[in-house]
């Protein structure tokens, strides 16, 4: 494709030195001779895997995801390990897998890794290459295995490889040993990432527009200073005398809010396909015999009204963040945004949230003295060369890029509503039939933090879950961003599936379809509400 010819012509002189492989060979051979490919500051290590015994030891590397357990590859295939040294300690670490010729599907695939990565997504590489693609991932070059650890921050250098570095160079290395391996261009240059990932998709979209023909943003890290200070507040909200909210009064509440909303969207299935029509009454959760479980007390209830309400600029009134979603209160990311518990969050006496990449002391207790009149300014002032939230989107555009966003409407640690708002300046600053030419947004109901929830939530967004079901462009949002950059078809709806008790193995309970944001799913009176099939996509 045209984005793949112009990489190789801005890097004639490198590639100059490649091996010259025949078409045939893509064996082991092939994957040997990839080694003496040339790249600025990188070296290349390719090794041809022919058994279990070799991928379980790669799965082993202290690299690896933290609890990623070896999965079954497709062999064999060539796996490709990169360092690259765009400057003097930080390096950044790629991997790439590409299966032989003859079960290639001519696509090159990047998977974004989450949270603060600093790790090789080896699961991601066996689904990916099982399935055909030649996949690869990064750790983003950010220093940082402990998830949601964030010590880029300290380092400029980490900072600037975690913030778009990374993935780009990547991306450069990746369509080098492609070319390398096959003698031939891929028919499309895809990437994919959901939390830290959507983040680094943002990246792509935001200032390597030539990188990939078609982008996809999960549950995108958008601004993320905002989030920070959003934090902050919720923190302070829960510190005041007897407003903690224990985790044992999550699961309650949540039944409480949803019931008060469900019935809105004409179907009363415990999820709610628009959050932002719900104005919950907390009052009404008031414990009237004592505390328990199951109600909340006043100094709660205070509380709960701040953290749901959206977060303003406490000077110019300016609207900073979202409140709180309803309907996310017991979600197993909720990283305690509501418990006041110190386990997974990244709110807590060590950790502060994102404010830690400028403020390497600065900790949760902090935000108690916290000028947020003065320090929200320059919180806003330090993060901006890192927040990959430009809505003016005209250069990936112009690239002939395709970009689709996700988010789950129950989404408790990126708010989705924030997710829409960038949508929607997007929409502002291109215009309606520009941004409609190149891009689409997908509001997924009931969906937790990339996955999991009460709703349908699996719909090929994650690579080792894109069989089954999800089997093509009418279910799988790699697929449809697929179709959409080869043949030219945007997509409209995608249906996602809901397991029994969210476990393949026991079943489909459930199908809806995700429909191209501003429209929503409309049951149609008829027939089952668990059947995407008695569900249209209007306009709400």
């Amino acid at each position: 494709m045209r984005r793949f010819s112009t990489f190789l012509l801005g890097f004639a002189a490198p590639l100059a030195l490649l091996p010259q492989v025949a078409a045939a060979e893509t064996g082991s051979s092939a994957c040997d001779k990839v080694a003496a490919v040339t790249l600025p500051n990188t070296s290349v290590k390719a090794t041809y895997l022919t058994t279990q015994t070799q991928v379980d030891a790669a799965f082993a590397s202290p690299d690896s995801r933290v609890g990623s357990t070896p999965m079954k590859a497709t062999l064999p295939l060539c796996r490709i390990e990169v360092t690259i040294t765009p400057a003097p300690g930080a390096e950044i670490k790629s991997e790439f897998w590409l299966p032989p010729a003859e079960k290639w599907n001519r696509r090159f695939l990047s998977i974004g890794a989450g949270g603060s990565a600093g790790f090789i997504d080896r699961r991601a590489l066996a689904s990916g290459s099982a399935q055909g693609y030649a996949v690869s991932t990064s750790d983003a070059g950010s220093h940082s295995p402990v998830l949601l650890q964030m010590a880029f921050g300290q380092n400029p250098e980490w900072r600037e490889n975690f913030a778009h570095r990374g993935v780009h160079l990547t991306a450069v290395a990746g369509k080098a040993l492609v070319q390398a391996f096959y003698q031939a261009p891929p028919k499309a240059s895809l990437f994919m990432g959901c939390s830290g990932g959507g983040y680094e998709a943002m990246s792509l979209v935001n200032h390597h527009p030539d990188d990939y023909d078609g982008v996809i943003a999960g549950d995108p890290a958008l601004d993320w200073e905002k989030t920070s200070l959003w934090q902050g507040t919720v923190y302070n909200a829960t510190s005041a005398p007897g407003a903690a909210i224990p985790r044992a009064k999550l699961a309650s509440l949540n039944k409480a809010l949803v019931a008060q909303c469900d019935a809105l969207d004409g179907v009363k299935d415990g999820v709610l396909d628009d959050p932002r029509k719900c104005k919950p009454d907390f009052k009404a959760l008031l414990c009237k015999a004592g505390d328990a479980n199951d109600c909340m007390t006043a100094p709660q209830i205070t509380a709960l009204e701040k953290i749901y309400a959206p977060f303003k600029h406490p000077r110019t009134g300016e609207l900073l963040f979202p409140g709180f979603t309803v309907g996310a209160e017991d979600m197993p990311a909720t990283r305690s945004r509501l418990a006041g518990e110190p386990d997974g969050s990244t709110v807590t006496v060590h950790q502060p949230g994102p404010l830690v990449w400028f403020k390497p002391d600065f900790t949760a207790k902090d935000w108690a003295s916290f000028d947020f009149d003065k320090g929200t300014d320059k919180a806003i002032k330090d993060f901006a060369p890192w927040v990959n939230s430009n809505p003016d989107l005209k250069a990936f555009k112009a690239s002939g890029g395709k970009f689709i966003m996700y988010t789950g409407w129950a989404d408790p640690n990126l708010n989705p509503e924030n997710m829409v708002n960038y949508y929607e300046k997007l929409k502002m600053t291109m215009g309606e039939g520009e941004a409609q030419a190149f891009s689409r947004a997908f509001m997924v109901p009931g969906m937790g933090h990339c996955s999991g929830g009460p709703g349908p939530n699996v719909f090929g967004q994650d690579i080792g879950g894109s069989l089954g079901r999800q089997n093509d462009a009418g279910n799988n949002i790699l697929m449809a961003l697929d179709r959409w950059v080869v043949d030219g078809v945007a997509p409209e709806q995608i249906i996602a599936t809901r397991y029994v008790d969210n476990d393949r193995n026991k079943g489909v309970q459930r199908t809806r379809p995700l429909c191209a944001y501003p429209k929503v799913a409309r049951y149609s009176g008829m027939g089952s509400t668990d059947e995407a099939k008695n569900f249209s996509c209007v306009a709400p």
